[in-house]
C-alpha cells in the first residue's frame, strides 16, 4: 500500500498591520495543510521570497506598506523568472480607477479592499489558487 504524502501549502501574509496578520492568519485556518509566513513589509517579505529553501505557493500583501510597497514587491516577482508561478492577492485601501490599471499591468486579478470581511478574502484566496499562476 502507498501512501500520498500531503505537501502543506506555503502562504506568505505581507502587512505592516499586525490585525490584519491576524485575520489572515484566521482565515487560512479554513484551507488544510496551510503553512503561514509573516512579513512586515515588503523588504521582509523579498528576503523570504529569495531565500531557495522557502517555495511560496501563495503571497496576500498589502498594497501601502512601508519601505517597499506591495506593488512595488509584485513588479519584483514578476520580473523574477524564479517567482512566476507565485500567486498574489493584493489588500488595499484604494479602490480608483488608478489602482485597478496598476493591478492590470501587474497581472494582479485577485484583490480585496480593506476593511474586507473574511469570507471576500477566503473566495479571493480560492480563486487565486485555481487559477493559472
Amino acid at each position: 500500500m502507498t501512501c500520498k504524502q500531503v505537501t502543506p501549502m506555503k502562504v506568505l501574509i505581507v502587512d505592516d498591520n499586525d490585525n490584519c496578520i491576524q485575520l489572515l492568519r484566521q482565515v487560512l485556518q479554513f484551507i488544510p495543510d496551510t503553512q503561514v509566513t509573516e512579513a512586515s513589509d515588503g523588504c521582509e517579505a523579498w528576503w523570504h521570497l529569495s531565500d531557495p529553501e522557502q517555495a511560496f505557493d501563495l503571497l496576500i500583501a498589502d498594497v501601502n506598506m512601508p519601505l517597499v510597497s506591495g506593488l512595488h514587491l509584485t513588479q519584483r516577482i514578476r520580473t523574477t523568472p524564479s517567482l512566476n508561478h507565485l500567486r498574489i492577492v493584493l489588500c488595499t485601501g484604494l479602490h480608483d480607477r488608478k489602482t485597478v490599471v496598476a493591478f492590470r499591468q501587474l497581472g494582479i486579478a485577485h484583490y480585496v479592499v480593506k476593511p474586507f470581511a473574511p469570507a471576500v478574502i477566503l473566495e479571493k484566496i480560492k480563486l487565486a489558487l485555481a487559477s493559472p499562476s
